[in-house]
């Protein structure tokens, strides 16, 4: 069996791209991957293609022959709107282009860390995996509007996560993004552009797999949080980020991500922590010159 990839790209996150493409390579099995799309989404479209042909798609080596690069264009998205909100309705409309009955939908900042098949995504049942939390207390208003929007007064008091990694199933977001757009005269993207304070992709995706399957579990598969994330501003503090860099030489942890933006105000010592662990699972060899991803410290203090 076998899915297809997403990954959505703008201008910054390219350099984290080539690193997706050199762990994609690496550790996933190839005939587990049916296509690599990659979407530009960005306000020079132009130049984020021609950087990743330049740069990016080298490091995918022999899986090149998968890779396909789309833009925000190609699915129709408004010029004008915000990219971030751009993004999320991207992560959905690919659906229309996606061939598997599954697909894994990553951000640029996502590599994988240990060899991993379609397995690792997917049940032997065809669902796929996820972990479940209590429901995110800073984003409670945008659970219950995305639960309401599918007549759901009261939603779980778990919901599934609202970050990738993330495996959609491609029938269902077909269905829902047809819903949304059905009823809206001038379409969901730009409803969505007006009410973006109200829901998010995922709130949105998961209120209708409740509603159309009954809960969450009958469709996908519970599983621990196989990720670490640095986000741009999460963990707080240098404690906090220490903590979620010792989870990631955990058996259970396959991926790893970083925000871009994050990057230049990690300590020495965390930048030493992460190269390490990129040298320790061969992403890179020691010493190798990754200035193109990491650049140097703001100050020695940092």
């Amino acid at each position: 069996m076998s899915f297809d990839i997403v990954t959505l790209v703008y201008s910054k996150d390219v350099p984290l791209l080539k690193f997706q493409a050199r762990s994609t390579r690496k550790f996933l099995h190839h005939e587990s991957i049916n296509r690599i799309l990659i979407i530009a989404n960005d306000p020079d479209n132009d130049a984020v293609v021609r950087d990743v042909s330049e740069t990016v798609m080298p490091e995918y080596g022999e899986l090149a022959d998968k890779v396909h690069i789309l833009t925000s264009d190609d699915f129709g998205m408004p010029g004008d709107m915000d990219k971030y909100l751009t993004q999320q309705m991207l992560k959905l409309y690919v659906a229309k282009r996606v061939e598997t009955e599954t697909y894994l939908v990553l951000d640029a900042k996502n590599h994988f860390l240990r060899p991993l098949t379609f397995d690792d995504f997917v049940s032997a049942e065809g669902k796929p995996m996820t972990y479940l939390r209590a429901k995110y207390r800073h984003f409670l208003k945008r659970v219950k509007k995305s639960f309401e929007c599918f007549g759901i007064d009261e939603p779980p008091e778990e919901t599934m996560p609202t970050t990738t990694p993330f495996v959609m199933l491609r029938e269902a977001t077909c269905e829902m993004i047809d819903e949304l757009d059905a009823r809206q005269p001038e379409g969901f993207v730009r409803y969505f552009e007006r009410t973006h304070a109200w829901y998010t992709e995922f709130f949105l995706y998961q209120a209708y797999i409740v509603k159309k399957y009954g809960s969450f579990q009958a469709v996908y598969v519970p599983k621990p949080n196989n990720c670490i994330t640095l986000f741009t501003n999460w963990p707080t503090d240098e404690q906090a980020l220490k903590g979620e860099m010792r989870k990631v030489h955990w058996k259970i942890t396959y991926m790893f991500g970083i925000h871009a933006a994050r990057i230049p105000e990690l300590s020495t010592e965390l930048r030493r922590q992460i190269i390490d662990m990129w040298e320790t699972k061969k992403l890179i060899a020691p010493g190798e010159d990754i200035s193109w991803l990491m650049p140097p410290a703001k100050s020695p203090e940092n």
